[in-house]
């Protein structure tokens, strides 16, 4: 999955899907802005629930760490 910047209009929910071709890898994600922008993973779905009627920067942080 790319890196991209893009706008999307308020109350709008996001996601996005990647396949990872190591077994074992731990996901995480992180919004400088959680009242901007919510991120949530399951599995290795990403989605952004974008706040409604609020303006603003959000970085998301996604993060694969291998516990090996």
């Amino acid at each position: 999955m790319g890196r991209s910047r893009g706008v999307a209009s308020a109350g709008s929910r996001i996601v996005a899907s990647a396949r990872s071709g190591e077994a074992g890898l731990t996901l995480s994600v992180t919004s400088s802005n959680p009242t901007l922008v919510s991120p949530s993973l399951a599995g290795s779905t990403l989605t952004l629930a974008l706040a409604p009627n609020l303006g603003g920067t959000a970085t998301v942080t996604v993060r694969a760490t291998d516990p090996a």
